[in-house]
Order: C-alpha cells, then sequence, then structure tokens
C-alpha cells in the first residue's frame, strides 16, 4: 500500500514539477543591416498572429509580444502563447548579425468558466519549437529577398513602414 501511494506521489510530482522548459531558435544573418533584420523579424511575427509588442527595444535588439490567447470550452484546452526575438552582433564576423526567437506557452488548467480569460488558471508548458523553427524559417525567407535585384525595393518598403 505504502508503496503504491509513493509511486502515485512520484508521478504526481513528475507531471506537475517543471515541466516547462526554454527553448530559443538561432539562426546567424549576413549582408543585411541591424535595423532591417530587427524590422523584418517583427514583421514576420506580424505576419504570423503575434499582432501586439508589449515591450520593444531596438537598441538592444529585443523584444516581448503581447500574450495571443486561444480559448477553449474544455480543460486543458486552451492556450495562450507569447513571443520573444533577440537580435544582436555575432561575435565572429562585424556583418553578421545572430537572430533568436522563443514561443512561451501557457496551458488553461482552469476546470469553468474557459472561455474567459480573466478566470483562467495559466500553467506553464513546453516552449512550442515548431512555431520559433517556422518562425525563423519565414524571416529567412524574407531576408533572402534583401540579396539581389529586389534588394533596393525591399529596403525601401521597410523604410517607409518605419517613417510612419
Amino acid at each position: 500500500m505504502t508503496r503504491s501511494v509513493f509511486a502515485l506521489l512520484l508521478l504526481g510530482a513528475a507531471l506537475l514539477g517543471g515541466c516547462a522548459t526554454e527553448k530559443w531558435m538561432f539562426a546567424t544573418v549576413r549582408g543585411v543591416d541591424r535595423q532591417l533584420v530587427w524590422q523584418a523579424s517583427l514583421d514576420v511575427l506580424w505576419e504570423k498572429g503575434h499582432y501586439e509588442v508589449d515591450i520593444a527595444d531596438a537598441q538592444q535588439g529585443e523584444a516581448t509580444m503581447a500574450w495571443r490567447e486561444e480559448l477553449g470550452i474544455f480543460h486543458n484546452k486552451g492556450e495562450r502563447r507569447r513571443a520573444y526575438l533577440k537580435v544582436e552582433p555575432a561575435s565572429t564576423d562585424e556583418d553578421a548579425f545572430i537572430v533568436g526567437m522563443r514561443i512561451e506557452r501557457e496551458i488553461n488548467s482552469a476546470w469553468h468558466d474557459t472561455l474567459e480569460s480573466q478566470l483562467a488558471d495559466w500553467d506553464s508548458a513546453d516552449d512550442d519549437i515548431e512555431e520559433a523553427q517556422t518562425l525563423m524559417m519565414h524571416l529567412r525567407v524574407v531576408l533572402q529577398a534583401t540579396r539581389g535585384t529586389e534588394s533596393e525595393e525591399f529596403k525601401r518598403r521597410y523604410e517607409r513602414k518605419q517613417v510612419q
């Protein structure tokens, strides 16, 4: 009897404790200036549903997006996501930057009113590495367009966005 209770306690502790892990995706970008990388990264986040910026510091190259909630009608079905962005110079090459993205996730564990975000009981969950990989892939495609014949048009488009 005591062994089965102890085993259940260990299982419960393993399931509840320390389940959230922080996972960043990084990519090195070369041949593009820092401001262009910064603006393109924010645009990729916006295009993929992370519309609202909570904290942004272009000089430090760090941004935190607001929570994007997807509430569900059943227990443990609602979740919310928040994107983090880092752009920093690469230490080995002054013409290169390291871009990092992370998608933090939380799951609603409330048993009632799961469609009311104020009543939700948010528990940490593992970061969404697949979404971070997708965002980085889209960023690489956008930045690839800056090379070759499309480079000047791409830069003009982003320069106009910064002015507005």
